[in-house]
């Protein structure tokens, strides 16, 4: 099953092609590991997912410990709690089997719904640039911070 061009599901709307999550309008931040694996368990929603196809899917041809898929599924189950608090369930574990996408999607043709269409490239757009910014934020704040070690090691050094 391939993902529509977004899907809607509580608080959240996933774009896959845009690689792009909101959560009522702004933009959470995942890695792409955890992305991909929050696109694969929606996509495979109507099963569970084996942990083997989850690391065969998400890290071909490398060899990555359960421990690893473990610590994505981790962050992005934080990622969607944030404000959702401890009862609300997006994914589960199937003990010694894998994992369950149990929230209820809804998949949004924005083909057929113009209007979701504008909606959701606009949102996406503006999402995309505050995520920009704000990646552009961070390189300037670690620039500073580097700098300012480097002039504290010399004046360190020249004492």
């Amino acid at each position: 099953m391939t993902l529509a061009m977004a899907v809607q599901f509580g608080p959240f709307r996933l774009f896959p092609t845009k690689r792009l999550l909101l959560r009522d309008g702004d933009a959470v931040c995942l890695t792409p590991k955890a992305f991909d694996t929050l696109v694969l368990l929606i996509e495979q929603r109507d099963r569970v997912v084996s942990k083997r196809e989850l690391l065969d899917e998400l890290w071909p041809s490398t060899a990555v410990e359960d421990a690893t898929l473990s610590q994505h599924v981790f962050m992005l189950r934080r990622a969607l709690a944030d404000s959702e608090g401890p009862d609300v369930e997006y994914i589960a574990t199937v003990q010694r089997r894998g994992y369950r996408f149990v929230a209820p999607v809804t998949e949004i043709d924005c083909v057929k719904d113009g209007k979701a269409d504008a909606a959701a490239g606009a949102s996406a757009d503006a999402a995309h640039d505050r995520l920009r910014l704000f990646s552009a934020t961070k390189r300037r704040h670690a620039r500073m911070v580097v700098a300012i070690l480097v002039a504290g090691v010399g004046v360190v050094a020249g004492m």
